[in-house]
């Protein structure tokens, strides 16, 4: 099975740890088949006043079949 990673961003409530998640247009959360490919994205398309030290990448658990 391949990997599954999620990418959050721009800290809403850094006290409580609560960032956004990169999502699609239809609001779902964006899976990425790879931390590599989830990095690239994010360099590709992060705007400018965005830190990146502020995008974190999570592993997500592997669907079951």
């Amino acid at each position: 099975m391949r990997e599954r990673w999620a990418v959050a961003y721009e800290p809403c409530d850094m006290e409580r740890g609560k960032y956004l998640w990169l999502r699609d247009s239809c609001g779902e959360i964006v899976i990425f088949g790879s931390k590599r490919e989830a990095r690239k994205w994010v360099l590709a398309e992060i705007s400018f006043g965005m830190d990146p030290d502020d995008v974190i990448y999570i592993r997500l658990p592997r669907k079951s079949a």
